[in-house]
């Protein structure tokens, strides 16, 4: 156990004049709450003192403070032997503290004339470390001598304490002249080159993102340059082209070269804070400049999308319709290949490349309308009704009298006309309302007879059948005439004087209503307009319906 732990054993030696130096310095490393005892006690000596003063707390210096002045000094106190320095001019000399008087015992007991000196007029605990040093040593104690003379005060300070303050106040005035130096050397040298240093690096910087934002702006330019003629106006909106020239024009003055640095920090700034103008100008362009692209390969992508789908649409209603109505079923097969095709491709549309997208939805297209005209030519057409069409019959036969047929009459001379018309080939005639048929037509050249569906054979020793049979139609219906004498567009064609016939050219139609004839390089075609039923007449083909 160290000396003196025990409180009580500590304040017992205090009451004690006789405790040594020793004991004291004890009692101040294990019993910090007596340090003003240990102040107050007449064998302390002045580095403890001193200890105690600049360690201490407000109670520890008010102790020694209350530390009595001597009585009476004597007259004759000798000079000190070494005179105080003086102070420097313009500082203040701190007066002096009571003079502590003497021990009877100078060896055991305070030095004569302590007294403390203020360092400067700071707060005690300024310069107070956060813990304080070893505790001065004591010296020897010397013997004791009988009834020794009293040692008259000093009222002089204490030379150490002297000596401390000074020192003090010549660092403080050190450091605050390094202070101003290093002030002026950072304010005048340093900071200058640190500011350049700094906006160098931030100029780096920026120009490097600069450039960048040029570069991407300059190909955006380029690659919206391409646009120009690339699509057709069926092929891509107007308002999508129009919004990329737009887009265009406005970019190009967000064109601008990356700057030479300049030689000092504020210029530098400025020409940094210019390039992030630059920079973010260039980035907002190249978005509208992406973004216009895109609404362009959107416009080609869903025109294209609009067109094959379409076309798929009817291809679709034409394969649909000629179910049972072709001569070859295999055409209907290529059809429904094609349409199978043609919607796979209309699925990658929407990831496929724009201008991919063009030749795809061009090709499909094509495919569509070969394999839907090949349909068309083998296939049978079905009228309202009901009634099938022979392969190649026009399709209007399914409708009614077309706006467009004439009636074409022949005057006979007599006051009478007739309704008639010969063919461009001069082979065929037909004429409205003939042997009670509502019309009838007649061939001079031909390959074929009427087939006995049609026109059963002749009964024996019937005279019409001298004379031939006729296509016809009555009452809606394909009927055929037998007739001994000449019919009447040949006999017309024989007439004294002869008679005008009018000729139907190729693609026009006869109006004689209920039926409706039509002229066409493949023969003549008569159906009744409101049954559709008719025939097809020509030098080597006879078809009826």
């Amino acid at each position: 156990m160290a000396r003196f732990a025990r409180l009580a054993e500590a304040q017992a030696a205090l009451r004690d004049p006789a405790t040594s130096p020793d004991d004291l310095m004890a009692i101040v490393e294990a019993q910090p709450d007596l340090w003003p005892e240990v102040a107050r006690h007449p064998g302390v000596y002045q580095e403890l003192l001193d200890y105690l003063w600049e360690y201490g707390d407000e109670a520890t210096r008010a102790a020694i403070d209350d530390v009595p002045a001597p009585a009476d000094v004597p007259a004759d106190v000798p000079a000190p032997a070494e005179a105080p320095a003086e102070a420097p001019e313009g500082v203040d000399t701190a007066p002096s503290l009571p003079v502590v008087p003497a021990l009877a015992d100078p060896g055991r007991g305070r030095v004569a004339g302590w007294v403390r000196t203020p360092l400067l007029d700071v707060p005690p605990d300024l310069f107070v470390p956060t813990e304080p040093p070893a505790l001065p040593v004591a010296g020897p104690t010397p013997p004791p001598t009988p009834d020794p003379a009293p040692v008259p005060p000093t009222p002089a300070a204490s030379p150490r304490r002297r000596q401390s303050n000074w020192t003090l106040i010549i660092i403080l005035a050190a450091v605050i002249a390094l202070v101003a130096v290093g002030t002026s050397v950072y304010l005048g040298v340093i900071r200058p080159r640190g500011d350049l240093a700094r906006a160098e690096a931030d100029f780096t910087t920026a120009s490097t993102e600069h450039e960048h934002a040029q570069a991407d702006l300059n190909a955006a330019l380029q690659a919206a340059g391409l646009y120009d003629g690339r699509y057709t106006a069926d092929e891509v909106s107007t308002e999508a082209t129009t919004a990329l020239a737009t887009a265009a024009d406005q970019a190009k003055p967000a064109v601008v070269p990356t700057p030479e640095p300049a030689a000092d920090a504020p210029a530098l700034r400025a020409q940094i804070a210019q390039m992030a103008g630059e920079t973010t100008a260039a980035g907002q362009a190249t978005a509208k400049l992406t973004a216009a692209m895109g609404n362009v390969d959107a416009s080609v992508r869903q025109i294209g999308t609009d067109k094959l789908t379409a076309a798929i649409a009817d291809a679709q209603t034409a394969w649909d319709a000629s179910a049972g109505l072709v001569k070859d079923e295999s055409v209907r097969t290529t059809l429904s290949d094609a349409i199978s095709t043609a919607n796979t491709a209309l699925a990658g549309l929407s990831e496929a490349d724009p201008q991919d997208v063009v030749k795809t939805v061009a090709d499909q297209i094509q495919a569509l309308s070969t394999a839907t005209a090949a349909i068309s030519g083998n296939q049978k057409t079905q009228c309202p009704g009901g009634v099938v069409l022979p392969t190649g019959i026009d399709p209007m036969v399914c409708g009614g009298m077309p706006a467009t047929a004439i009636v074409p009459q022949v005057p006979d001379g007599a006051g009478n006309t007739q309704v008639q018309f010969a063919m461009p080939s001069g082979n065929v005639g037909c004429t409205k309302q003939a042997y009670d048929v509502a019309a009838l037509c007649e061939i001079i050249r031909k390959d074929w007879t009427l087939p006995e569906t049609l026109a059963p054979a002749c009964a024996a020793n019937d005279p019409r059948c001298d004379g031939g049979a006729d296509p016809a139609l009555k009452g809606g219906q394909v009927t055929y005439v037998r007739h001994t004498d000449v019919g009447p567009w040949t006999n017309n064609r024989a007439a004294d004087p002869p008679l005008t016939i009018p000729v139907l050219a190729y693609g026009q139609v006869a109006n004689f209503a209920p039926v409706a004839c039509l002229s066409h390089v493949d023969g003549v075609v008569c159906w009744d307009t409101s049954t559709h039923h008719g025939f097809r007449m020509s030098v080597t083909t006879f078809d009826y319906w």
